[in-house]
């Protein structure tokens, strides 16, 4: 009996609802982000929640095909914004070169900017060796040669080599070098990194 109840009192409540028109316009609005209005959209039986459109392999093809669409566009701006802005700044750098020599042509701006890229770029790897042995040099001046954690002499600075930690009144295997006996910041050498 209170079942049944239950089941009129659902009835009356469903058909009253469903008399209101604004009930009614609200679901309806409600359903168009349920993808009512995404172009294709396969239909399917099976009530609500129904998701086997996610399956179909032409629903995925057009999605891929949009977001590709989607992709192609925002490289496309991004090119063109690039190559305008490159462009812009040889033609200011080439006005700017012009003033100075006002026969020059853009065409030997050109040869001579990317000839002296080059000289750059070639005289770049003697610089960068300079550059390291002098870095070397002062971080061996200031800091030593040696390795800061073990002072040179290629040992766990926790357990001296032997591979067992002290502390606290017991002995433990030593974590810090792993149980090798071996310093873990220079791997032995007793080198500091820069010198290894």
């Amino acid at each position: 009996m209170k079942k049944f109840q239950s089941l009129i009192l659902a009835c009356v409540v469903c058909f009253s609802l469903s008399s209101c028109e604004t009930f009614l316009q609200g679901m309806a609005s409600g359903m168009g982000g349920y993808g009512y209005g995404m172009g294709y959209m396969p239909s399917y039986g099976g009530g609500s929640g129904n998701m086997n459109y996610l399956l179909d392999p032409r629903y995925t093809m057009m999605q891929v095909a949009q977001q590709q669409a989607q992709m192609n566009a925002v490289n496309e701006q991004i090119i063109q914004t690039t190559v305008r802005q490159v462009n812009e700044a040889e033609q200011a750098e080439y006005q700017a070169a012009k003033k100075y020599r006002p026969n020059l042509t853009l065409e030997q701006f050109r040869r001579e900017k990317a000839q002296v890229y080059q000289n750059t770029t070639n005289s770049g790897s003697s610089t960068t060796t300079d550059y390291q042995q002098r870095k070397k040099e002062t971080l061996n001046r200031t800091v030593g040669e040696n390795c800061l954690s073990c002072k040179g002499s290629g040992k766990c600075a926790t357990c001296n080599g032997t591979k067992v930690a002290h502390g606290f009144g017991n002995t433990y295997k030593c974590n810090v070098c792993n149980d090798n006996g071996v310093c873990p910041v220079c791997h032995g050498t007793g080198k500091t990194s820069w010198n290894r």
